[in-house]
């Protein structure tokens, strides 16, 4: 029988508060059970880096117990524990995260944690993915593995760990396809972290991420074929690659078209289409767009920069209606 949402969270909180007595073996100054310390020497321990008696402090904070509670200062010591790889620490975030104590309570930060945590070895966090399989979507769990990766591969929330980041992006990349897991893929074997340089692959992985309709794939792997990168030079599929990333709003793309348009590269030469691209590339973030906009608009006769920018607005209009 599946759990329903109060029975999750009160079997989540009921190993949220049994964390209180859990017993740290990190390190040999940790051999004395943490749950057990006065608030002083377990605030000392905790300072001094230890990942049990930071995640002890975290929980007492967020209980009240032996301190005032306060859940900002619970998640500070918490992720204290957390960067370190400690899994009570990431699964009590997860709970958190769960049930809204000190962070907004949102389904997909709590699988972020709790997987996490699962990774790390951590049982309480293995049973908490098992629960909530029910309440998030495969897509929306495909997605979460991303975000796993992502975080190996920060270093943010949890120790980098390059490996780690490879595994998850590929268990979301084989498991539903998923396109942006096949961009980091491809990044991670272009700066041969965690994995040897390696050009094929990094096509490999461009061309799968930008067949499953990622923009920041389409857009790399259209950069290596503008410059014959690991691939024969072809302009013309560099081009058919900036226009499908530009449909999903990808500034760079935009920027890529506005300079082939600009200077006759693979198309006919066309400075009004030139603006028009740079135009949008500047309105979606592209920070070199705006000097270009500005240089063009002085050359060009009013009439072609007012049309110009009429034909920004209108591709704005089919972008919506593709969207």
């Amino acid at each position: 029988m599946k759990r329903n949402h109060s029975q999750l969270w009160l079997a989540l909180t009921s190993v949220l508060i049994f964390s209180v007595v859990f017993t740290c073996a990190a390190r040999a100054q940790s051999s004395t059970p943490v749950g057990k310390l006065p608030i002083a020497q377990l605030q000392k321990l905790a300072e001094s880096g230890d990942p049990a008696a930071e995640n002890e402090l975290g929980v007492r904070y967020q209980l009240g117990f032996d301190v005032q509670k306060d859940p900002s200062l619970s998640m500070e010591w918490l992720r204290k524990a957390a960067r370190q790889g400690f899994g009570r620490a990431l699964f009590n975030i997860g709970a958190a995260s769960y049930n809204g104590d000190g962070v907004a309570a949102t389904r997909s930060a709590a699988m972020y944690w709790f997987l996490l945590a699962e990774d790390a070895g951590d049982g309480s966090g293995k049973q908490a993915v098992a629960q909530m399989q029910s309440e998030v979507s495969p897509t929306d769990l495909n997605a979460t593995y991303v975000l796993v990766g992502d975080g190996y591969e920060k270093g943010i929330d949890i120790k980098q760990d390059y490996g780690r980041a490879m595994q998850w992006y590929r268990k979301a990349a084989d498991a539903a396809g998923n396109a942006a897991a096949c961009h980091h893929i491809a990044l991670l074997y272009a700066r041969g972290l965690g994995v040897q340089q390696d050009s094929a692959e990094i096509i490999h992985w461009l061309q799968r991420g930008a067949d499953l309709g990622d923009p920041a794939a389409s857009y790399d792997l259209g950069r290596a074929y503008e410059r014959g990168s690991a691939v024969p030079l072809d302009l013309q599929k560099a081009i058919e690659l900036y226009q499908n990333a530009a449909l999903h709003n990808n500034a760079k793309a935009m920027f890529a078209l506005g300079n082939l348009y600009n200077e006759g590269k693979g198309v006919t030469q066309d400075r009004q289409q030139a603006l028009m691209w740079f135009i949008l590339a500047a309105k979606y973030g592209d920070p070199d767009a705006g000097k270009q906009v500005t240089a063009l608009s002085a050359e060009l006769k009013p009439n072609q920069v007012k049309k110009a920018k009429q034909d920004a607005v209108r591709y704005t209009s089919i972008q919506k209606i593709l969207h």
